[in-house]
């Protein structure tokens, strides 16, 4: 389970929460309204359910369903797997912006139970980063690894944001208790405007303002002057469109040449059921 949850402090972790309860569904089935009762809905990740257990009569009882859940179920990705601690333990311990270019990296492997590299299925339960991810998925099992000596590389420019308002600000997300609708409103009372929503539905509003877009062209400014060689902005000369330092690599703007051969668990000819190919373990989830 690859999500946000150190920027999206309230959106993902009701996400995290509803990944863990259909994990060990069976648990949440017969004792659901204690566990909520408590405050262990899985929304804190499954270390807070295991502690909060001490707090309940029974706790023993359905801390051992839970240890049958993680025996019986989808082997999982871990965290660490010398501590036996899972993906679903905490929800900020992967995320997705650095978890996944390592899982992309290593073929579609992390480490499961065993301390050993297994073969995994990645859920990202967000339509932006699911879809850049699957495109970068699709073309190594095109076009091989990544090789950043001939495309180049970008450098990260660091946000200035206050709440995570560029991605969906922590106090304009709300999870909805009943259905009905969602309105922006402005002070004139004119409706800026609308979605139809159910119950369980998240909803989440976004704002960028001029201070961080004037702090993101300073950094990328400062950066194309302290490494020209590869510099985000394209600088032209005459009679040719891109321009690049002599003396840089090649393709530092991030034009890629033709790749040499997909490697063996890259292949697009592997089973489609496998994520990036390899079908020699048992996935992970």
């Amino acid at each position: 389970m690859h999500l946000k949850a150190t920027m999206m402090k309230v959106s993902d972790p009701i996400i995290f929460g509803h990944v863990v309860r259909a994990y060990f569904a069976d648990v949440y089935a017969a004792c659901s309204d204690q566990l909520r009762a408590a405050g262990l809905d899985g929304t804190s990740g499954l270390a807070a359910v295991l502690a909060g257990l001490d707090t309940l009569k029974n706790g023993s009882e359905i801390k051992a369903a839970f240890d049958k859940g993680l025996a019986d179920g989808p082997r999982l990705a871990m965290v660490n797997s010398d501590k036996g601690i899972t993906n679903l333990h905490v929800p900020s311990d992967v995320i997705v912006d650095a978890s996944m270019p390592a899982m992309i990296r290593t073929s579609g492997h992390m480490w499961g139970p065993d301390g050993q590299e297994a073969d995994t299925l990645a859920a990202i339960p967000d339509s932006s980063y699911a879809g850049v991810y699957q495109a970068v998925i699709d073309d190594c099992r095109a076009h091989g690894a990544y090789d950043p000596t001939t495309m180049g590389s970008v450098p990260n420019v660091g946000l200035m944001a206050q709440k995570a308002e560029e991605y969906g600000s922590h106090d304009k997300t709300f999870e909805m208790t009943a259905p009905g609708a969602v309105q922006v409103v402005n002070s004139a009372g004119e409706v800026l405007m609308e979605h139809t929503v159910e119950a369980g539905d998240i909803w989440r509003a976004c704002q960028t303002k001029d201070a961080p877009i004037q702090d993101w062209v300073k950094l990328a400014l400062s950066r194309a002057r302290h490494r020209r060689p590869r510099d985000l902005l394209a600088r032209r000369g005459p009679g040719s469109r891109r321009q690049r330092d002599p003396g840089g690599p090649p393709y530092a703007h991030g034009v890629r040449q033709p790749r040499s051969r997909p490697p063996e668990d890259l292949s697009p000819d592997t089973p489609a059921g496998n994520r990036l190919g390899s079908s020699a373990a048992r996935p992970y989830t």
